[in-house]
């Protein structure tokens, strides 16, 4: 069979996935999460848009909860930081370097960061799960 080649004729941006996350995460995931994920790196190129977690929910038909469901698995696979303020309101989210997975006994927060995306809305920390 011959190569089939992939491209565009729109000058539109684009929203770039890293291949580990394809290779190495998406199997594994639930599906909503994984639009969550790539939901919030399109976000990364509309900094200026507004930002929350209940427009997410809106966005998707999901309750809020299921939006903090999402993003609290993202972190317990070290993809996302959830950074929190001293009341405990999630304040922001910190895309972790996808260049590899964490070891067992690395701290996760020790891998580099790409980008803080900071949420316009704060959450209790004690409400995601």
């Amino acid at each position: 069979m011959a190569n089939i080649t992939l491209h565009s004729d729109s000058q539109t941006s684009a929203t770039s996935v890293s291949n580990i996350f394809i290779d190495e995460y998406m199997s594994d995931a639930n599906g909503e999460f994984v639009k969550i994920y790539l939901y919030l790196l399109r976000q990364l190129n509309a900094p200026d848009a507004a930002f929350s977690i209940s427009a997410m929910a809106d966005k998707f038909e999901h309750t809020e909860k299921d939006i903090k469901r999402a993003l609290s698995y993202w972190e317990r696979m070290h993809l996302l930081r959830l950074e929190y303020d001293s009341s405990e309101n999630l304040t922001g989210v910190c895309f972790l370097d996808t260049k590899r997975r964490p070891s067992e006994n690395e701290d996760p927060m020790t891998v580099s960061t790409l980008l803080l995306l900071n949420i316009l809305q704060p959450y209790p920390r004690k409400n995601l799960l």
